[in-house]
């Protein structure tokens, strides 16, 4: 997979990707038809979704680590991953008209301040790009109708203009041709076993 052995030997512990969030993408991209580009990774090692400047690129048990080990996890995991993102998207959009793009994660129960988040699914998009707004809005009410007992809110736990990958690309994509869409699962619900 790319990572040295002695370098993946320093972190056991961390290395399962978000594994009720994989669950969801896989089963989304079989019913839709759509590639899949999965994070094989731990959000604890290193946030492929932020941006590079970001402050929270690296969580806090690797926020810690030696300048060299923290640039090995940017090159071995952060530039690999966004680059088949980016290739995939740009595969799809030169041969569609547009490209939709789902990013799939989980999102704990409590927040940072052990407030509860009051969710279920978080949907997060751009409130000015029209299409990402209608698209939610769609996808709200399909939801509502098949699953009603679900939380679901729009911009929840965080704004969807806030740094992501689906921000990121936004920035290289025209509104005309790309909606970037963050899929939020509470992990309180989303990793039990159905």
């Amino acid at each position: 997979n790319g990572v040295p052995a002695q370098f993946i030997a320093q972190v056991p512990t961390v290395l399962s990707c978000d594994e009720p969030a994989k669950y969801v993408a896989e089963r989304m991209a079989t019913q839709l038809c759509a590639p899949l580009v999965a994070n094989r990774y731990s959000l604890d090692l290193v946030d492929v979704t932020r941006s590079p400047h970001h402050r929270q690129l690296f969580p806090l048990r690797s926020r810690t680590w030696p300048a060299e080990d923290r640039q090995r996890l940017i090159d071995l995991i952060y530039r690999p991953y966004r680059e088949r993102v980016r290739r995939e998207i740009g595969r799809i959009a030169v041969r569609s008209s547009f490209v939709v793009h789902l990013s799939v994660r989980t999102f704990e129960l409590r927040n940072h301040q052990g407030k509860l988040r009051r969710a279920d699914v978080g949907m997060l998009y751009d409130p000015s790009v029209d299409d990402e707004v209608d698209l939610c809005l769609d996808w709200l009410d399909a939801m509502y109708d098949e699953v009603p007992m679900l939380r679901v809110r729009r911009n929840y736990p965080r704004r969807g203009t806030t740094d992501s990958i689906t921000k990121a690309m936004r920035g290289e994509y025209s509104a005309n041709s790309y909606i970037g869409i963050e899929l939020l699962l509470n992990r309180a619900w989303a990793a039990r076993p159905v």
